[in-house]
């Protein structure tokens, strides 16, 4: 079921049993509908992860100092879909009823419903340049696209807050007016510190934290999987994820980092997120 990878993400490691974080790689890649290639992500994520220092100076702490975390390596997926999600589901759940926090490496963003499904938080925290609210999208009712609104059918619309959304579609947009849903546009992350105070506000209880890496403007990463214009600095998002100290995060991924069209800037943007995840906010 696991294929292990070599070096592990940061480049240590400790047992799995003593671990508090156990890093999960997610090669799923079965409906990205613009470019393909996020498969791959886990594994560049890694190998940018051990090209930064892991000492994060704004937390004045070291990440392996600070955390026991032990990488289980890639699930090894089936082509189909509900298979993959079922793998997923359940090993999520399998690990967090362990005691680990599951730190998921994307893969496509359809991870994050089954990832959900099989840890059931109280609230979810997503952040994407993209509502990803359509009902269907190319004939399919769950993929990447549509993402955000599966996590519906049994997450509370007030307890879905969506983060730094610049596209999205007409259809989107009214349902997300009629059902509720916490909406923060991509310019209120140009004051990433105002605004997390604000989403500390309207979260509670066990929180899921997703990252689309395509949430950052193509400047600064421009290999994602549905690269979108006029978004954030890495510098903004950082900020903005250091201001969430207090959250209680019962789980966490990084997706939709597509290395057949990286220069390196998704991959290595992703790994100092994930850092900066793990030295403030555990």
């Amino acid at each position: 079921m696991w294929v292990p990878i070599k070096p592990p993400f940061g480049g240590f490691e400790s047992p799995y049993e003593s671990a508090e974080v156990a890093v999960m790689g997610v090669p799923l890649d079965l409906t990205s509908s613009h470019r393909t290639g996020s498969r791959f992500g886990p594994q560049r994520i890694r190998e940018a992860s051990f090209n930064l220092e892991t000492y994060i100076p704004s937390a004045g702490v070291d990440v392996f100092e600070k955390l026991r975390i032990s990488d289980l390596g890639d699930l090894c997926l089936p082509p189909n879909l509900e298979e993959s999600g079922r793998m997923i589901e359940g090993e999520v759940r399998r690990v967090s009823g362990e005691g680990k926090l599951p730190l998921l490496l994307g893969g496509e963003h359809t991870l994050t419903y089954f990832a959900c499904r099989g840890l059931k938080p109280d609230c979810m925290l997503y952040l994407d340049a993209h509502a990803d609210l359509r009902e269907e999208w190319l004939g399919q009712r769950l993929c990447h696209a549509t993402v955000a609104r599966r996590l519906l059918d049994f997450l509370p619309a007030p307890r879905l807050i969506e983060v730094g959304v610049r596209s999205c579609s007409k259809e989107e947009e009214e349902f997300r007016r009629e059902c509720g849903l916490r909406w923060h546009v991509s310019e209120e992350l140009e004051r990433p510190e105002e605004l997390a105070r604000k989403v500390l506000k309207e979260t509670s209880g066990r929180v899921y934290l997703s990252v689309d890496m395509d949430l950052l403007d193509p400047a600064f990463a421009s290999g994602v999987s549905c690269p979108e214009p006029g978004g954030i600095s890495t510098s903004n998002l950082l900020s903005f994820l250091r201001e969430l100290k207090g959250i209680e995060l019962c789980g966490v991924d990084v997706v939709e980092v597509c290395p057949p069209f990286d220069n390196g800037g998704a991959s290595f943007a992703a790994a100092r997120v994930i850092y900066e995840i793990l030295a403030h906010l555990l």
